[in-house]
């Protein structure tokens, strides 16, 4: 498959650089296990610079426990392509358990957490793969042990 991801009006960076990126990605499933790599096509990779070849690793099991809850579980791992941005490198894992209801509802718990891979260990203290620019911890995600999100949605 190919993806391109666009951020409206999203910039980074005093030189204004756009988080927008494409990405391609293969994978291979059995049952409930899954394996997927995705490959950025495009020169920058959500607002870094020269960042082509970005790669990453998506492994995980998707299970269905009887007829209306799902165990999802997932690993991945993150090389960031280009000169001098192997510190933007990360590992994240994720544990959730859905359930849907009558009428097109669902509610589902996540548990996630992100960990420095590359040689500055930027993401050592985030909750998600998502810092600022900056580097400074998102509002609400200055936890090392992970975050937490319940979200319950209606599909109409």
């Amino acid at each position: 498959m190919a993806y391109y991801y666009m951020y409206p009006g999203a910039r980074v960076g005093g030189d204004g650089r756009r988080y927008d990126y494409g990405e391609m990605a293969a994978g291979l499933s059995y049952k409930a296990v899954y394996a997927r790599y995705y490959r950025t096509y495009t020169r920058d990779f959500f607002g870094i610079p020269d960042a082509r070849g970005t790669g990453y690793l998506d492994v995980g099991v998707k299970r269905a426990i009887g007829d209306a809850m799902t165990l999802n579980i997932h690993a991945g791992d993150a090389r960031v392509g280009g000169t001098g941005n192997a510190g933007m490198d990360w590992h994240d894992v994720k544990a959730g358990l859905s359930r849907k209801f009558e009428g097109g509802w669902a509610l589902s718990g996540t548990y996630s957490r992100a960990f420095g891979a590359g040689s500055n260990g930027a993401f050592d203290r985030y909750a998600s793969a998502m810092p600022r620019t900056d580097l400074r911890p998102l509002s609400g995600s200055k936890s090392r042990s992970g975050a937490v999100v319940m979200t319950l949605s209606r599909r109409f």
